[in-house]
């Protein structure tokens, strides 16, 4: 793919929270750079994602992983509030929510997200 998919989803995540588009746009441009990308770019995408939201929880990497397996389960369960009001760019739920959209499967285990942030 040749525009960063991160920055694009970032720039719609931006564009729906402060200015009035259409309600289907947003997700649809989303769904769009999404289905657009190779498995491993959304694997990497969803990573870089998950690594900012960790980069924004102070501790070891250890209890960075438990705090995000926490966060990722309060946004899956309350996903659909996240897509019709999506949070502030740069949040950790918007990261949370952007990896979610880019793998909504995404294992969240600590030991999991642990293996995400030990990759670099």
């Amino acid at each position: 793919m040749s525009v960063d998919a991160e920055k694009v989803l970032a720039l719609i995540a931006a564009a729906r929270a402060h200015q009035p588009l259409p309600a289907a746009i947003g997700p649809w441009l989303a769904k769009t750079v999404l289905n657009s990308l190779t498995p491993r770019e959304a694997e990497h995408a969803r990573n870089v994602a998950i690594r900012k939201a960790s980069a924004l929880i102070s501790g070891t990497p250890w209890n960075k992983a438990t705090a995000l397996r926490y966060e990722l389960a309060a946004v899956r369960a309350e996903w659909t509030l996240h897509i019709c009001h999506p949070p502030a760019p740069e949040t950790l739920n918007a990261y949370l929510v952007t990896a979610l959209t880019l793998d909504p499967d995404m294992p969240s285990s600590v030991r999991h997200l642990l293996r995400i942030l030990d990759e670099h």
